[in-house]
C-alpha cells in the first residue's frame, strides 16, 4: 500500500536532519492539510512530541479527532483553516510538514504561504514539503503554455513542474534546501514525488 511506503519513505528521509532534543527541550510539529490525520498517526507523533493539524475541510478536522483519540493530549490543536488564511504563531514548530495540499495554491499564495510557515518556526526548526511534481522532458501529458504546470480540471488543482517548483522555494521563498530526494512509493503508475527540506 502507498501508505506504509510513504510513511517508511518519510521516516528515512527526516529522521537524520530532525532538530536535536536538547535537555527540557520537546519537539513540535505542524501538520498542514491534515486530512484526517494519517501522517500526523503514522509519523509526526512517533518522532516529534507533539502535533498541531492545520486541515481546511471541518468534517476531515472531525474524523481527525476521533482517528487520533489515542494520542491524548499530544495533538495540541486541531485547526480548521485553510492554508491562504493561516498564520502560525511566531516560533512555535520545530518541524512543519506539508504533503500533497499545495496543488491548490496559486503561486503567490504559497509564496506567501511558505513566507508565513518562516516566521512560525523555532531555532532549528524546518519545513519538509511533500507533494507531486512533472518531469516535463518524461510526462506524456499536455503542460499550460508555459511549461510550469499540469492543470487539473476536476479539482482545480495544478502539479508544478519540477524546476519551477525548486525556483518557487529558493528563488521567491528564499530557502535553501537542506537535503531533496525523490519518493519511493513502489508504484510505477504515480507521478513523481519531491521531498524537500527547507531552512
Amino acid at each position: 500500500m502507498v501508505h506504509e511506503a510513504d510513511m517508511e519513505d518519510s521516516r528515512k528521509f527526516v529522521t537524520p536532519i530532525l532538530p536535536e532534543r536538547a535537555p527540557g527541550r520537546t519537539l513540535r510539529a505542524l501538520d498542514v492539510g491534515a486530512g484526517i490525520g494519517r501522517i500526523t498517526g503514522g509519523l509526526l507523533l512517533e518522532i516529534c512530541d507533539t502535533v498541531d493539524l492545520l486541515e481546511g475541510a471541518r468534517n476531515f478536522v472531525a474524523k481527525a479527532k476521533e482517528q487520533l483519540a489515542w494520542a491524548g493530549d499530544r495533538v495540541e490543536r486541531y485547526i480548521c483553516e485553510g492554508m491562504q488564511n493561516f498564520t502560525p504563531e511566531a516560533g512555535r514548530y520545530d518541524l512543519i510538514w506539508i504533503q500533497w495540499c499545495i496543488g491548490s495554491l496559486t503561486d503567490d499564495d504559497f509564496v506567501a504561504f511558505f513566507a508565513r510557515c518562516r516566521q512560525g518556526l523555532a531555532p532549528g526548526g524546518l519545513i519538509v514539503l511533500k507533494d507531486n511534481i512533472l518531469d516535463p522532458l518524461s510526462c506524456n501529458q499536455e503542460l499550460d503554455k508555459t511549461g510550469r504546470f499540469l492543470i487539473d480540471e476536476d479539482d482545480n488543482s495544478v502539479i508544478r513542474a519540477r524546476e519551477h517548483m525548486i525556483n518557487l522555494l529558493t528563488r521567491r521563498c528564499e530557502f535553501q534546501i537542506l537535503k531533496q530526494a525523490d519518493a519511493e512509493l513502489r508504484r510505477d503508475d504515480l507521478f513523481p514525488v519531491l521531498m524537500a527540506a527547507l531552512r
